[in-house]
């Protein structure tokens, strides 16, 4: 018990600090500032009730998008006048259960809320277990950047709406956090019929604003990522100088390690993840988003290839003897440290003793308390499966095996 209660302690640390170093080794991320660290504190799970005009909740649940003006408290904090609209891809008018994104200067210029511009409230409407998340967003972060995400109690004109995800966003505050340094380009990766990152020519206007979205310096220079389409798809070699190859292998070994069914290697094409860099001349580097299609709808024995030929990204890691064997060498470390079965089982329990109670008493998800309760054992399960296939499958590969 004590060895797995360590295995946490640095897996995941007291406050869930991502702890990842960005790539196969280095210097870890500096430790967040003060004032944003008791948002994500793993060991809370505290109530965020809004306050806000009946038609206007009512104009939220019947998903008519746009901030809407709300008062916001939050352990002795109280925001005035921050937006929330509803979000996510899977909303519907009357969908008693949105997921929520709270704009903290949505009206009032500057307003942050301990640090933070923007925080996502998922309603965890698909998630039977309400953890997948939470707890694949962690194994991310043993190994690279990944948002912060914990659980909350959420009220609305004092009726309590459910067990709800902080979340924390991918934009230039998340990456400052990391790496001290805002990011000079920071693109959103939209989901297309085919590969994003395939070659159309040296315009970037058949790159930006699709598939790849600007989230800062919208008007500016793409150039870098055009090089870096450009490389992948030409001069595959000098990929490493445009695209930090340590933190691609990472990402996927974790991608693959927790079965993502919709990401980089998802079965609905390539989706779900952000790109940025800092820099003029600095690589970009990949950072995760929306991993709630983890640890389910596919077998524990899932190919550790799977689904890699459809993106040049993941092909490129397939295709290279290299990079192939450099991600064959952090699955395997995954299977022994953040993804291992005893160490998926310790997370799912802490975090389903933490909200059992308050998911129990949820009057609208969509699911039963059984179904609920049964996902606790069916994540354990799996786990124990995928890391049994895993170290099968790289002992298999490693060994000489295509």
């Amino acid at each position: 018990m004590k060895r797995v209660l360590w295995m946490l302690f640095v897996l995941y640390g007291c406050n869930h600090d991502d702890g990842g170093d960005d790539g196969g080794g280095g210097t870890p991320a500096p430790t967040p500032p003060p004032e944003e660290a008791n948002v994500f504190d793993e060991n809370e799970f505290t109530d965020y009730r809004l306050t806000m005009a009946p038609g206007d909740w009512a104009a939220i649940l019947n998903d008519n998008d746009g901030f809407r003006s709300a008062t916001l408290t939050w352990k002795g904090t109280t925001l005035e006048q921050i937006g929330v609209r509803p979000s996510g891809e899977n909303r519907f008018s009357g969908k008693a259960k949105p997921s929520l994104r709270l704009r903290f200067d949505a009206f009032v210029p500057d307003q942050r809320f301990h640090g933070l511009r923007e925080l996502e409230l998922d309603g965890l409407w698909e998630d039977w277990s309400m953890m997948r998340d939470r707890l694949s967003y962690g194994i991310y972060a043993s190994r690279i950047h990944a948002p912060r995400a914990v659980h909350a109690r959420l009220l609305v004109n004092d009726e309590y709406r459910g067990v709800y995800q902080a979340e924390e966003v991918v934009d230039d505050i998340m990456i400052v956090r990391r790496t001290v340094a805002p990011p000079t380009k920071l693109y959103h990766v939209w989901l297309m019929s085919g590969d994003q990152y395939v070659w159309l020519g040296p315009d970037h206007a058949m790159y930006v604003p699709f598939p790849f979205e600007p989230l800062t310096d919208e008007g500016g220079n793409h150039s870098r990522l055009v090089a870096m389409v450009d490389a992948l798809n030409n001069a595959p070699d000098t990929l490493g100088t445009h695209l930090d190859l340590a933190v691609l292998i990472n990402f996927v070994a974790a991608e693959t390690a927790v079965t993502n069914t919709d990401g980089l290697t998802g079965d609905f094409g390539p989706y779900h993840h952000y790109l940025y860099h800092q820099d003029a001349n600095g690589p970009f580097r990949i950072v995760p988003w929306d991993l709630n299609a983890t640890w389910w709808a596919v077998s524990a024995e899932r190919d550790i290839f799977h689904n890699f030929q459809q993106s040049g990204l993941t092909k490129r890691i397939q295709d290279d003897p290299h990079l192939r064997a450099e991600y064959l060498e952090r699955l395997s470390e995954l299977a022994d440290g953040a993804a291992s079965a005893q160490a998926v089982a310790a997370r799912v329990d802490f975090i389903y003793e933490q909200i059992a109670a308050a998911a129990h008493e949820d009057p609208f998800k969509p699911y039963s308390n059984q179904n609920f309760d049964d996902s606790r054992v069916f994540i354990k399960n799996f786990a124990v499966q995928r890391e049994a296939s895993i170290r099968a499958q790289v002992a298999q590969h490693q060994g000489g095996t295509p």
